[in-house]
């Protein structure tokens, strides 16, 4: 027998008036590498488009962009799929030699690829002040990178805040809280600052929760870092856990900046907007002899 994990995501807008939509770019289709395998996807949005096309965008984020040709008061957006995880620990065994001990350097042909995650963010004086206190040399490179990830874990409170739009790292220090995508943006600059190829990630994270209920597994969405390291990739960091990534983060696109990866993005003519968000997570356990159908 195996597990696989079910997730149905609606997101529905209403507007006050019927409105004109340009093309929606919707980033809900897990990006299909490790630590998860997609088993099955699928995509439905009312009204009915005129035209759905797929493209890679240049991150290698899968996006689905949704033409419409006449005016509606609403947008319903669904995704169901289904998906394998494996658990996924970063080993330093894995790591070239550059890598292992901190500082290090990429090489000159690995630096023109990932130029776009590298390069000191804005200098300001409460973000500058806290990489420095954070930097240590000759130490683990994944001791330092757990070390920073626990740091932002213990002197950011995490707080969910709905209001559109990410906080500047210095702003993020300055409240000394943010919500996930404040936290993750502000470790992407500092590893960022330290020289350490970065970017931000969002997509779905799955937690244990406990009230008055009992306990079970809530699905939400969520944002993280993945850090690069030579021999072993991206490396994710969730500062609002303190820990690695791993089976239970799901990504759906990353990017340089956290505008390439909101999981819809269009424009619409001028009315007044709302919207509600809904998921659900299953476990759905499959017959051994299943294992390998590739759905």
């Amino acid at each position: 027998m195996t597990e696989l994990i079910q997730i149905k995501h609606a997101t529905h807008y209403t507007y006050d008036r019927a409105a004109t939509l340009g093309t929606q770019c919707i980033r809900l289709k897990p990006n299909g590498y490790d630590p998860a395998k997609l088993e099955s996807y699928a995509l439905k949005i009312v009204p009915e488009p005129e035209s759905i096309d797929w493209y890679v965008d240049v991150y290698g984020n899968q996006v689905a962009s949704a033409s419409f040709d006449k005016p509606t008061t609403e947008l319903h957006i669904e995704v169901d799929f289904l998906i394998r995880l494996q658990e996924l620990e970063p080993e330093a065994a894995y790591l070239e030699g550059n890598c292992v001990t901190y500082p290090y350097f990429y090489s000159y042909e690995e630096r023109k690829k990932i130029h776009p995650f590298l390069g000191a963010p804005e200098p300001t004086p409460l973000f500058e002040a806290y990489c420095d206190q954070l930097r240590v040399y000759e130490i683990s490179t994944l001791e330092l990178m757990d070390r920073i990830n626990k740091t932002i874990f213990q002197d950011i409170t995490y707080n969910k805040r709905f209001e559109p739009g990410i906080y500047s790292p210095e702003e993020t220090l300055r409240q000394k809280t943010g919500c996930c995508r404040d936290v993750a943006w502000l470790l992407v600059n500092i590893f960022r600052k330290l020289g350490m190829a970065a970017r931000f990630v969002s997509g779905y994270a799955i937690r244990g929760v406990s009230d008055e209920t009992g306990e079970r597994e809530e699905v939400d969405l969520h944002a993280w870092c993945e850090v690069y390291l030579t021999g072993m990739g991206w490396i994710g960091l969730d500062a609002t856990s303190g820990l690695y990534c791993g089976a239970l983060h799901i990504p759906l696109a990353a990017a340089a900046y956290p505008f390439s990866t909101a999981p819809v993005e269009g424009v619409l003519s001028k009315c007044f907007s709302s919207f509600w968000v809904e998921m659900q997570l299953n476990r759905i356990t499959t017959p051994a002899s299943q294992e390998n159908r590739k759905l």
